[in-house]
């Protein structure tokens, strides 16, 4: 259905929307770190701590398929999320955790949160999940069977060659792996 003058309408009221400006997101003001694209899932791990309703969390996101998992901190100490394969992301118990595991930390300023792109855009995505679910969990279950607009494939189909089974009916074959990346289904 078609108004004339329906999009300004439409862009009128969510201007004058105090939900809306509440929840809104600004543009970056930063420039992105640059990653390079990863050729394989947890090739490039982004991390990230926010709050939530009093309460600290952790997300990471693989760089490649935008798998994500986040979990409630017991704390912000170093120990409470190296248990958790995050950091806190200045300390020297995180430098020589990297070193005795062997992979390179590269941090953004905390002052700048926007130039660590993709874990920001993830913990907007988390917050959402969280200020909209009924049962996170589910949320969490189905958030990677969720096609990514712009290449057709599920963070579940990158990350693990297939579609989850969830109480969302899906077809047998879906949730078989795909042998290539070819075979990956849409």
């Amino acid at each position: 259905m078609y108004l004339p003058g329906m999009s300004k309408d439409i862009e009128k009221m969510v201007s004058q929307c105090e939900i809306c400006a509440q929840h809104s997101t600004s543009n970056p003001k930063e420039p992105l770190i640059p990653l390079g694209e990863p050729d394989r899932p947890w090739a490039n791990i982004l991390a990230d701590i926010f709050e939530f309703e009093n309460q600290q969390y952790l997300v990471s996101v693989d760089h490649y398929s935008k798998w994500l998992e986040v979990v409630k901190l017991p704390g912000l100490t170093s120990y409470a999320t190296i248990q958790y394969n995050g950091p806190q992301f200045s300390s020297k118990e995180f430098r020589d955790f990297s070193k005795e595991y062997g992979f390179v930390h590269v941090t953004s300023s905390p002052y700048f949160p926007q130039a660590n792109g993709q874990a920001e855009r993830t913990v907007i995505t988390v917050k959402n999940l969280l200020r909209k679910a009924k049962d996170l969990h589910k949320s969490l279950l189905y958030y990677p069977n969720t096609n990514i607009e712009e290449i057709g494939l599920s963070p579940a189909q990158m990350f693990l060659g297939r579609r989850l089974k969830t109480d969302l009916p899906i077809a047998s074959p879906l949730l078989s792996a795909a042998t290539s990346s070819s075979d990956l289904k849409m």
